[in-house]
């Protein structure tokens, strides 16, 4: 008999998703398996706005509550019905737009990903987020945005999360535990990137998919596209009496 019922905080791109967006058949298999053990409540907190996240969660039959736009809001995965929003600091001042676009610079010169652009201002919808390409498109527009942008970033995809202060991830994740009478000791996090910081800083255990996020794990993983995450959940369902 397992001591407690966990909470599993997940991360989906890059994590249970290959950075190509592909699941495979074994990452499929291993959520399958740890969405079925009543042991565990599972609560995928990604960065993808509602839309695109409730794409993954409908095609993959997921029910529960879950967190999205980097904990900009909580959504009810069967209808994407926001159970809680969080809104954006207002105003959005023009030392913001500036660190975040530099920080968005920064991760994707790091990551060297060659993907589709992905603009995420949370709890903003695109023509909303026209303002991070004003200064450098001069108001052109996600086109001239992606064909200005892409030169300086070495790629096409870049993402920016906007969020009031204290907004994160974990505090997000914390909200939902708080449903289940879960508290942080019995919260275990699996991520890869630096959007899952905060859920790897205050989890009781924490195991990263690839290199990036490995000095704040407890254990590492292979990327996701060898089977990182599968082997996770294998490493976690033998593990679960003691952790």
């Amino acid at each position: 008999m397992y001591p407690d019922k966990k909470l599993l905080a997940i991360d989906l791109d890059g994590t249970i998703l290959t950075a190509a967006g592909i699941l495979t058949p074994a990452n499929g298999k291993a959520l399958a398996t740890i969405v079925e053990d009543p042991y565990y409540v599972v609560c995928i907190a990604t960065g993808r706005d509602v839309d695109s996240a409730m794409v993954f969660f409908k095609e993959f039959g997921l029910t529960g509550l879950y967190v999205v736009s980097s904990g900009g809001a909580i959504v009810d995965a069967e209808d994407g019905h926001a159970w809680r929003s969080f809104p954006n600091p207002e105003p959005i001042s023009q030392e913001m737009k500036k660190s975040h676009l530099e920080h968005a610079v920064q991760e994707h010169r790091t990551r060297g990903t060659q993907e589709l652009v992905k603009l995420a201002i949370l709890n903003h919808n695109e023509e909303d987020a026209y303002w991070l390409g004003n200064e450098i498109d001069e108001g052109k527009g996600m086109e001239g945005l992606r064909a200005d942008v892409t030169p300086i970033l070495g790629s096409d995809l870049f993402a920016v999360d906007v969020l009031a202060d204290g907004v994160t991830k974990a505090s997000s994740v914390e909200q939902v535990a708080w449903l289940h009478s879960i508290e942080w000791k019995d919260i275990i996090a699996i991520g890869d990137a630096e959007n899952d910081k905060s859920l790897m800083e205050n989890s009781s255990y924490s195991l990263c998919i690839g290199d990036r996020m490995r000095e704040f794990a407890d254990v590492k993983f292979p990327d996701a596209e060898k089977g990182g995450f599968s082997r996770a959940i294998s490493h976690l369902r033998k593990e679960h009496d003691r952790l």
